[in-house]
C-alpha cells in the first residue's frame, strides 16, 4: 500500500480500475463531509454501488476513472429503477397502491 492507502500494482505500468477510482473517490472526500448526515449516507451508498461494476470498468482502461464512475452510477440507478417499476407493475396487478412515504419531502 503506498502513501495515499491504494495498493501500488507491483509490476504494473498503470493504475488498475480499482485503483484509480480509489484514488478519484479520495479527492471528493471534502465534499462528503460538507454533506448532512442523509446526505453523507446517500454518497456513501453511491461509491459502493460503483464498486459493484469494478470488473466493467476494468474494460475500458483508457476512459478517465470518473468517466466511468458515473456511467456505473448511472447504471445502477437505472437497473433500481427499472426493479422498482417492475416491483410496482405487480402490485397495481394485484389493486390499488398507496404510497405513503415521501422519502424526506424529496417526492
Amino acid at each position: 500500500m503506498n502513501a495515499y492507502g491504494l495498493f501500488s500494482g507491483m509490476g504494473r505500468s498503470s493504475l488498475t480500475y480499482r485503483q484509480r477510482l480509489e484514488s478519484e473517490i479520495a479527492k471528493w472526500s471534502s465534499f462528503r463531509r460538507a454533506l448532512l448526515r442523509d446526505e453523507r449516507e446517500a454518497f456513501d451508498r453511491l461509491i459502493d454501488n460503483a464498486f459493484r461494476y469494478v470488473h466493467a470498468g476494468a474494460m475500458c482502461p483508457e476512459q478517465e476513472a470518473f468517466k466511468i464512475f458515473i456511467m456505473t452510477v448511472l447504471l445502477d440507478h437505472e437497473y433500481r429503477l427499472m426493479l422498482l417499476e417492475k416491483r410496482l407493475k405487480q402490485l397495481r396487478s394485484a389493486g390499488p397502491v398507496v404510497i405513503k412515504e415521501d422519502l424526506n419531502g424529496r417526492l
